[in-house]
């Protein structure tokens, strides 16, 4: 059974971003507000940390990612969590957006 609270009990988050601003920021903002924070600069990252941290049975209650990250961009990495059991929900952030990529997203 997995958890989604870290060893200190706080609920976790993973932000996904390869802008270090904004992971800062959003890890900042979220540890005020009581949460543990993993960070990411793109999907094939955020991926290998979801892996690592299943097999220690923890999970986030959430994700924060980016659309437009190199290598695998956000809605590849949201395809491959959707694709999992139990998926953790998955806020997509972006500061290129647009009405086509946001009806992608959904």
């Amino acid at each position: 059974m997995s958890s989604t609270a870290s060893d200190s009990g706080k609920d976790i988050v993973l932000v996904v971003d390869d802008d270090s601003d904004i992971c800062v920021a959003l890890e900042m903002l979220l540890e005020y507000e009581g949460f543990t924070v993993w960070t990411a600069k793109n999907g094939r990252m955020a991926l290998a940390r979801l892996e690592a941290e299943a097999e220690r049975g923890k999970r986030p209650v959430a994700i924060f990612s980016d659309v437009k990250m190199p290598g695998m961009d956000g809605m590849n990495f949201l395809e491959e969590v959707q694709s999992r059991e139990d998926p953790p929900p998955v806020l997509m952030i972006s500061g290129h957006g647009d009405i086509e990529t946001a009806v992608e997203a959904v």
